[in-house]
Parts: structure tokens; sequence; C-alpha cells
């Protein structure tokens, strides 16, 4: 009779924790879908990584403190707003050339004198001079290849 008795509290116990385990898991589960469909409307978490490269590549070039950029060296930060004059030198002008050539259309100024002016444009291989005057690191660096 006792065994009985162990059995029937035993199986209470298991009849209420299984209801309450379904009645918690029933108010749980739709929480979770309507919480999940909530934040998938206001965030947006798309992961292209279709400009990736392009960004990454950008980054390096205009926040590295070897870039043409002015680089402060008591904050470590590149200030886009000036360019360093100090690293334009002969290797960078030898380089010229080649980096209009593995681009789609280059646009060339000259910042010398006190604005900057747009001397040429490069489009699919052909030089556009847009100036009557052009300065001598173009014709040293820029006109030999296209003469």
């Amino acid at each position: 009779m006792q065994a009985l008795k162990a059995m029937a509290k035993k199986g209470a116990v298991t009849g209420y924790t299984v209801i309450w385990v379904a009645t918690v898991l029933g108010i749980l589960i739709p929480f979770y879908f309507v919480l999940n469909a909530v934040v998938e409307k206001s965030v947006d978490v798309s992961l292209s990584t279709q400009n990736l490269e392009h960004y990454l590549l950008f980054s390096r070039l205009f926040y590295s403190p070897n870039s043409i950029f002015y680089h402060d060296p008591y904050t470590g930060r590149a200030n886009l707003e000036k360019v360093a004059s100090d690293k334009f030198n002969e290797d960078t002008l030898k380089n010229l050339f080649g980096a209009i050539q593995l681009s789609d259309r280059a646009y060339l100024f000259d910042n010398s004198g006190k604005k900057q002016v747009l001397i040429a444009e490069v489009f699919e291989g052909m030089l556009e001079i847009k100036v009557n005057k052009l300065p001598q690191w173009f014709l040293d660096y820029v006109m030999p290849h296209y003469s």
C-alpha cells in the first residue's frame, strides 16, 4: 500500500512538472520568435562583403602612418585634410604612371600653388590635358609615357 502511495506522489509530481514545463515553453517559444522578428525588422543584419576589400584598402592607404596624409605623432591619427608634402619624393613620382595604368580613370591635380588645380584626366588610357601650363613634375613623370 505504501508503495502505491509513493508511486502516486511521484506520478503527481511528474504530472505537475510536465504541465509546468509545457506552460513555460508555451510562453517562451512564441516570445522568442516575436522578439526575433522585431529585432530583424529594426536591425540591418546583412553581411555583404562586396565593398569590404575596397574599404580595407582605402583605410590602410589613408590612415596608415606611411600614407600621404599628415600623421599626427601625438594622437596617432591621420589628418585627411592635410597632405604631407615631405612624403612625395622621386620614388612616389616614379610610381605615378603605374598607378594611373591600374586605375579605370585618374584625375591629376597640382596643389603646389594656393589652390588645387585639375591639370589632366586619364580615361581608358587616353590623356586629356585641362590646363595650358603644366607643372614640371607632370612633364617629367607623366608626359613621357603619352608622347
